[in-house]
């Protein structure tokens, strides 16, 4: 393991271990730390323009809360949503926010998630905790190199979205953004290729070239399996790329991304019949 992902995971290890002690704290009141999250959220909303006209008050309990608003959907905020975006102006909730996140389902439109400053400092605390406890529980984690898996944005919206926003550590605070960092197998500058297909390319080359890699995680089952599956069906341009260093066909498309180079993995690619197997993945990553 290089001194640079040593130092990274020590550090980061430091970092979130005060959410990891935090969360098991308050395992045992939880009732009172989700009405004090409302509190901090009612107090947030209130003071926006949306919340103000429909008369949400700061001091409302949670039963107040659902006794005065009603059930709703993404569909009855997604006006104000648009007005907000293009005005850019707080109508929804008094927090700047930081981006918009594309998202849909398989039987809905595109929807754009506000994250608000308030939101993001709750995601940090959240993966803070996560973090933090895996260290706790698994310290091998700390040894090799992670994988966390991105928001892939569709190529069709990339136009419409700031190049970062694919970046999932922007949900983190700076300083644990930097150190984490130091711990990835793959630069967060991949998610800025041309289109979704070169950017899983890019990530599965940097993942195939990295023998130190310890730690997957990602946000689907199927899209795990979905990643070995590439590096199945791309085996043999993923071997000439990395034996080369070069990007070859889709260098233009790759963002000025550095390509990876690794003979040991061209090799095994070269040599393999592309089968899912323990045995050619623990040869690839032997961490």
């Amino acid at each position: 393991m290089s001194t640079r992902t040593h130092v990274g995971h020590g550090l980061l290890k430091r970092l979130v271990n005060p959410g990891r002690q935090r969360f098991a704290r308050d395992l045992n009141q939880l009732e009172q730390v989700q009405r004090q999250l409302l509190s901090r959220w009612l107090a947030t909303a209130s003071r926006a323009p949306y919340w103000q006209k429909r008369g949400v008050k700061a001091n409302w309990t949670w039963e107040a809360f659902t006794s005065q608003v009603p059930w709703s959907s993404y569909a009855d905020y997604a006006q104000t949503l648009n007005d907000q975006r293009t005005a850019q102006q707080a109508l929804l909730m008094d927090s700047p926010v930081a981006r918009y996140q594309p998202t849909s389902g398989s039987t809905s439109a595109v929807k754009w998630i506000p994250y608000t400053k308030l939101f993001l400092n709750e995601l940090d605390d959240a993966i803070s905790a996560w973090v933090g406890d895996l260290y706790e529980q698994f310290p091998g984690q700390g040894k090799g190199r992670h994988y966390w898996s991105l928001s892939w944005i569709p190529t069709h919206l990339r136009a419409e979205t700031a190049g970062d926003i694919n970046d999932d550590m922007k949900m983190l605070s700076w300083g644990k953004r930097l150190l984490a960092y130091l711990t990835q197998a793959v630069p967060q500058e991949v998610a800025q290729a041309e289109t979704l297909e070169d950017s899983l390319f890019g990530t599965v080359a940097y993942l195939c070239a990295d023998r130190q890699l310890g730690f997957i995680s990602v946000w689907s089952p199927t899209f795990g399996i979905n990643v070995l599956e590439y590096i199945s069906s791309w085996r043999q341009e993923l071997a000439t790329v990395l034996q080369q260093g070069r990007w070859g066909r889709r260098a233009d498309r790759m963002a000025g991304v550095r390509c990876p180079r690794s003979a040991h993995a061209a090799r095994l690619l070269s040599e393999w019949d592309g089968q899912l197997t323990p045995d050619f993945f623990q040869r690839l990553w032997p961490t």
